[in-house]
C-alpha cells in the first residue's frame, strides 16, 4: 500500500525532492538558512541544464565561521550559471519548483539537512501545489534579496 501522508522524514523528503528535481522544466528558487557544497554538487547532478537557480542563504559571518555555510558556495554557484543571494535573517527552508509545486520544510540545504550523508538530522517537511497567492508571498521575500556578484563576494 502506498505511503498517503502529506508529511515526508528524512530520506522520504529527499527521494521527493530528487523526483521533483529531475522533473524541472524552468526555474527553481530555494531558500535555506544554510549551504553546503557538497549539497549543491548533489542537487546540480539532478538539475536539467537549462534550469534557471537562484540559492538564497543567510550567510551570516557567523554561519561561515562555524561552518554551517561554506564560503565556496557562492563559486560553485556562479560557476553553474546559478544566482546566489543573501538575505541574513533568513531562517526558512523552501524549494520552489516552476512556481507550481512548493516544498516546505525543516531541512537546509545541506548533506545533514538532505539525509545525503550518513548522520543525517531528522527532518520533517511537505508538499504543497502553489497557488498564484503562495508565489506571490515568496516573490516578495526576494525583494530583500542582495544578490552576490564578484565585487561584494570580494568585500
Amino acid at each position: 500500500m502506498k505511503d498517503k501522508s502529506n508529511i515526508f522524514v528524512n530520506e522520504d523528503f529527499r527521494l521527493r525532492l530528487e523526483e521533483q528535481t529531475k522533473k524541472l522544466s524552468n526555474n527553481l528558487v530555494i531558500y535555506s538558512a544554510f549551504v553546503k557544497i557538497n549539497a549543491l554538487k548533489w542537487l546540480a547532478d539532478l538539475i536539467p541544464s537549462s534550469t534557471k537557480v537562484q540559492i538564497i542563504a543567510r550567510w551570516q559571518v557567523n554561519d561561515l565561521v562555524v561552518n554551517a555555510s561554506d564560503i565556496e558556495a557562492y563559486s560553485f554557484c556562479k560557476n553553474m550559471g546559478w544566482r546566489f543571494g543573501i538575505q541574513n535573517t533568513l531562517h526558512s527552508k523552501v524549494f520552489i519548483f516552476d512556481k507550481t509545486t512548493i516544498f516546505v520544510g525543516s531541512a537546509n540545504l545541506t548533506d545533514r539537512g538532505l539525509s545525503i550523508s550518513k548522520n543525517g538530522n531528522i527532518e520533517i517537511g511537505t508538499i504543497l501545489d502553489a497557488n498564484i497567492q503562495d508565489i506571490s508571498k515568496l516573490d516578495k521575500l526576494a525583494a530583500d534579496v542582495i544578490w552576490l556578484n564578484d565585487n561584494l563576494f570580494e568585500q
